[in-house]
């Protein structure tokens, strides 16, 4: 449910938005308002196609930025403690596959955790509440650019081939113990191919081992020209090495 703050971010919003989409009739206008508040962006890869990762390309985090919403902005000012949620939405807007409905909830969830240990926590909330609102109302290209920077469009078997493919050096590179265990393998990899699944899969990757985010800015506009590669460990790895580990 949409707290009041958010109703009033809504209905500013639809006055500072119509200048944009004037040509539009209202019931469009409204559709993409609402489009966006529930974290609807068109796909990166068209037809038949499904995202999957460029091999060795690790996802990078520019920080967090509040939106511009003038008056609507909340007095909590400091927010210092969300820098852990914007690096893993960011990075979330990169695993291959994952939607940005998904991201976006996640990122929502992250702050209201900060929150909870914060003194003045409806304070907290209030930025919480428009920062989220902004990742979905103004989010969509980044999301793409974010998919493209990462992924590649392949046909839904190739696309899983490279999810395992990447899940599995990964792992062995971040890991530095063991290689992928069954168990995860099985959950997310030995399946008919699925996007969301594939994302969610890289995202837990990235949120366990976070030395693998390349952290280059706090402004939520800087960019990386290059993407970073990783690269095998050299020797061998043994197999089934605590294999009940979980994502």
């Amino acid at each position: 449910m949409l707290s009041f703050s958010n109703h009033k971010v809504i209905l500013a919003l639809t006055f500072l938005l119509q200048p944009v989409f004037a040509p539009e009739p209202p019931d469009e206008m409204s559709r993409s308002i609402l489009d966006a508040l529930n974290g609807v962006c068109p796909a990166t890869c068209q037809d038949d196609l499904i995202p999957g990762p460029k091999l060795g390309h690790l996802p990078y985090s520019n920080g967090c930025k509040i939106p511009d919403f003038g008056s609507l902005k909340g007095e909590y000012t400091d927010y210092s403690h969300f820098d852990s949620c914007c690096n893993l939405h960011d990075i979330c807007y990169m695993s291959c596959g994952a939607t940005k409905a998904f991201c976006d909830e996640d990122f929502k969830q992250c702050m209201y955790r900060k929150c909870s240990f914060q003194s003045d926590q409806q304070a907290c909330k209030t930025t919480a509440n428009e920062m989220e609102v902004g990742r979905r109302m103004q989010g969509c290209k980044w999301y793409q650019y974010s998919q493209q920077y990462l992924c590649a469009c392949y046909a839904p078997e190739e696309a899983l081939e490279r999810t395992s493919e990447y899940a599995h050096e990964f792992f062995t590179v971040f890991n530095k113990t063991h290689n992928l265990p069954d168990s995860i393998s099985k959950k997310y990899l030995e399946k008919e191919p699925n996007q969301e699944r594939h994302g969610l899969l890289l995202y837990k990757l990235y949120k366990r081992y976070p030395e693998a985010i390349d952290i280059v800015g706090r402004d939520g506009k800087t960019l990386r020209s290059k993407p970073r590669i990783f690269s095998s460990i050299q020797g061998d790895v043994p197999d089934n090495v605590n294999d009940n580990d979980e994502l």
